[in-house]
């Protein structure tokens, strides 16, 4: 940690405490975070905010329109 130095923002008796707790109690707080969606808008959202896109592939699909 010391050569890496990602953790040099928390206090160091907090990361001292964080080594203690045992690998499975932190996966089971880890799987308590909530999950991040990684659908369409993964890495280009701001793309999907310019660009409309207008698609329908529902039950009227093949109607024109207006």
């Amino acid at each position: 940690m010391k050569k890496n130095n990602r953790f040099s923002l928390y206090e160091l008796s907090k990361t001292e405490e964080a080594k203690k707790v045992s690998l499975g109690t932190l996966k089971r707080m880890i799987s308590r975070f909530p999950k991040v969606s990684t659908k369409k808008h993964k890495g280009n959202a701001f793309i999907y905010q310019k660009v409309p896109i207008s698609a329908n592939f529902g039950r009227h699909a093949l109607e024109k329109v207006g």
